[in-house]
């Protein structure tokens, strides 16, 4: 019985999170493939940096921050190798990979949520926002109005720091 109820809500979740997401169905599935490869591809660079790996629309986009410029290389090198997929890197190499950088940029990223949230003027399913090293990334199916309001809201939160990559 309890098993049943499992699966039920499991499949449940699946389907509101399929129907709340922009990209058709065989996409999400694709992405979520590549995602899992990208994990094993990666995951010895992983040690000493912090990277995040997403997946939208047969993209790959790579952010955060890693030590040394070799690893960016490599790692889009690997990716290259096992995939024949469109990357767009946007690592970044640095030193400061400190726990109250990363509880900083959490807050930025929560900030923007907020803003976002109560701006009627901007689509709220159709992209993901992160911040790594005080630099705000946009990402997903963006439309010239929506980017057009991001931008102002950005531009009062972060002057100019910040990334909207459209992935139509």
């Amino acid at each position: 019985m309890f098993i049943k109820k499992l699966i039920k809500l499991i499949l449940m979740s699946l389907l509101i999170k399929t129907n709340l997401d922009y990209r058709k169905v065989n996409v999400q599935i694709y992405d979520l493939f590549n995602r899992f490869k990208l994990n094993n591809i990666i995951k010895k660079y992983k040690h000493n940096n912090r990277i995040i790996i997403l997946l939208n629309n047969k993209n790959v986009i790579i952010l955060g921050q890693v030590k040394s410029i070799n690893d960016i290389h490599k790692i889009e090198e690997e990716i290259n190798k096992n995939l024949n997929i469109n990357i767009i890197n946007e690592l970044r190499c640095t030193n400061y990979l400190k726990l109250n950088n990363i509880i900083r940029d959490k807050l930025t990223t929560l900030h923007v949520h907020i803003k976002f949230l109560f701006n009627i003027n901007i689509n709220k399913f159709n992209h993901k926002i992160f911040t790594e090293n005080k630099e705000i990334f946009i990402i997903g199916k963006i439309s010239n109005k929506n980017r057009i309001n991001m931008e102002k809201i950005l531009n009062k939160i972060n002057k100019n720091n910040f990334t909207i990559i459209n992935t139509n």
